[in-house]
């Protein structure tokens, strides 16, 4: 098991709990966060996790392909 596992797991949780896909990710992100931090493989817990997930931001960086703007990274 490994980070991408941890970071599913918080997507896939949010949704059960009836989270919209932001949620999803900002959740699987900060399990995946917690996870790799650990000096064990212990996954992390919902409440554990759940108090963090308003410490982060989402952001658009890119367009809907995918592709980033130069001139927006740099700002």
């Amino acid at each position: 098991m490994g980070a991408g596992d941890v970071f599913n797991a918080g997507v896939v949780t949010a949704h059960l709990r009836g989270g919209d896909v932001v949620h999803g990710m900002m959740l699987g992100t900060v399990a995946a966060s917690v996870y790799v931090s650990r000096r064990t493989s212990r996954f992390p817990t919902f409440d554990e996790i759940s108090p963090l997930v308003g410490t982060i931001a989402v952001r658009s960086v890119g367009s809907r392909t995918g592709v980033i703007d130069p001139e927006r990274r740099a700002r």
